[in-house]
């Protein structure tokens, strides 16, 4: 293929340029709009290694490219100049790549694979039938292998994206953004994201590893702030104040502390912070009598005795015949399940686990 190049064109490249500025916006758009349904095709691709797969993907390859080609057949012909057709294709080139590159940038804190858009579209197809209850969301993920440091990575922080493995965290993350996404008028995978990062990052926003909301109890105090879970009033609970250190005092159990002293000793700040919260527990031998108050869907946090921590693992009330069941990413069972025992009896079954702190979806 002939190299081309800006002085080759006879077209200033200050109007590349402009023309770039211009367009930036419809290839973010476009891409955004067909990226993922090219995502499905290649992992369909990968998994399938068949000619009938192969041939599917280069047509609707052409037609990906030539739809982008198309949406921008628009743009004032001042800019494109008086050249021949071939010319134009030349410049639409550089532009395009120029709107990848910047259009990359833009999603440089997202990383998910194709397996995870199929997934995706998968539960969309799911969310049709029956209710949009955030326990219908939930039981979509089902067998869903359990995983653990799903989030942890290189060096810099990005929105992990990982529908196909979870742990408990994630699990929760995931299925309250789903079932937020499906309140909106945008059942998109990109406002899923947008809405993952929020509930992930303190106060939605991604600033490097510390601004992950490590510690569970943050976690709920800080999305009480943004209103998006509440805690409902529990008669009878016992004052909670997390009192964390593990992080700080364990700052070789996270490759991103070790390769970063610094940042472990502004955990410790941040620990300092989290421990100025204040909750309203169940003691695990209270549990069965506050059963009644707990409701499908609500969020339970289970604390535990171990020094420096506060949240030992975490998971859905699933309501079945008048007892309340565990849904959760389980690392004994290795996969999302409900518990077989009431979640009473769980708890009970497990020495280190001291109670629970509910939390609701605000309405």
């Amino acid at each position: 293929m002939k190299r081309v190049h800006l002085t080759s064109l006879r077209v200033a490249p200050f109007k590349v340029l402009s023309l770039g500025s211009l367009v930036i916006q419809k290839i973010h758009l476009y891409l955004r709009q067909n990226c993922f349904e090219m995502d499905k095709i290649n992992y369909w691709v990968d998994m399938s290694q068949s000619a009938v797969a192969f041939r599917a993907r280069k047509y609707l390859s052409q037609r990906f490219y030539g739809g982008l080609e198309q949406s921008l057949s628009g743009f004032p012909q001042s800019l494109m100049g008086k050249t021949g057709s071939m010319r134009r294709v030349q410049i639409f080139h550089i532009v395009l790549v120029l709107g990848i590159f910047l259009t990359s940038q833009v999603n440089a804190q997202i990383r998910y694979l194709a397996e995870d858009t199929v997934i995706f579209s998968r539960f969309l197809q799911y969310s049709r039938q029956g209710d949009h209850s955030m326990i219908h969301t939930a039981l979509f993920f089902i067998d869903t292998p359990y995983t653990s440091g799903s989030l942890e990575g290189d060096s810099e922080e990005r929105l992990r994206v990982n529908l196909h493995e979870l742990d408990c965290v994630t699990f929760v993350e995931n299925v309250i953004a789903l079932h937020l996404m499906l309140q909106s008028d945008r059942h998109t995978f990109d406002n899923f994201c947008r809405i993952l990062q929020h509930i992930r990052y303190r106060n939605g926003i991604i600033d490097g590893y510390l601004s992950r909301l490590h510690y569970f109890s943050e976690w709920l105090g800080n999305n009480v702030q943004k209103e998006i879970i509440n805690l409902p009033a529990v008669p009878g609970c016992h004052n909670y104040t997390p009192g964390v250190s593990y992080m700080s005092t364990h700052c070789d159990a996270y490759p991103a502390l070790k390769t970063n002293p610094e940042w472990c000793r502004q955990m410790s700040v941040i620990e300092k912070s989290v421990n100025e919260l204040n909750f309203c527990y169940i003691p695990k031998e209270q549990v069965k009598d506050s059963e009644t108050i707990l409701k499908n869907g609500d969020i339970i946090a289970i604390t535990t005795q171990t020094n420096g921590l506060d949240i030992a693992h975490t998971g859905l009330a699933l309501v079945q015949n008048g007892s309340v069941y565990l849904l959760h990413a389980s690392s004994e069972a290795k996969k999302v399940v409900v518990s077989e025992e009431t979640l009473h009896d769980y708890l009970a079954r497990l020495r280190n686990h001291s109670g629970i702190i509910p939390g609701r979806l605000v309405d």
